[in-house]
């Protein structure tokens, strides 16, 4: 097998690893929001001992691998391949992840204080949450833009992905 061949091969296995991670990644997503949704209806309100905090804290951690294995071995030098090391876009794209995992692990501190105290959350917790879900969804989709023009050959459409801004 020529090198061509097999650099071609391992970023065609990488680009499927990364489309699994991103479904999988979804999949917690949506049952963290249908038990968030399900608090929110429940007369006890969002509890900090309710089965939220461990799940969010699994889910920081898989997003925190995911987001390694994309800008180390994964997304991002397909991306450089594709759009250039001088792309502004990468930067901006690689502090989204510094600050979605920020603000994930912001909001396992206000369930684990409110654990701490046995505190109600308010339900600004749950705007908050969905709101970070959005913007994850936001970045996703840029990602998929990205893997879906490596997959084409079309680079143009990675290069007009809109550029997802979690403010």
């Amino acid at each position: 097998m020529s090198t061509d061949h097999q650099s071609h091969a391992d970023q065609e296995l990488k680009r499927v690893e990364l489309g699994e991670e991103h479904s999988a990644i979804r999949t917690v997503m949506h049952w963290i929001e249908r038990e968030l949704a399900r608090q929110l209806e429940s007369s006890d309100g969002i509890t900090a001992d309710g089965p939220l905090l461990g799940p969010l804290r699994s889910f920081h951690e898989q997003l925190a691998a995911h987001f390694e294995f994309e800008e180390t071995s994964g997304l991002l030098p397909l991306a450089i391949t594709m759009l250039g090391n001088t792309d502004p876009s990468l930067k901006e794209w690689e502090s989204q992840h510094r600050e979605l995992l920020l603000r994930l692990r912001g909001s396992i501190h206000v369930l684990e204080q409110a654990a701490k105290t046995h505190a109600p959350l308010a339900r600004s917790f749950a705007s908050d949450l969905r709101e970070f879900f959005d913007d994850l969804r936001r970045h996703d989709a840029v990602e998929n833009r990205i893997l879906g023009a490596h997959r084409s050959g079309d680079f143009r459409a990675a290069q007009n992905a809109p550029h997802a801004s979690p403010d």
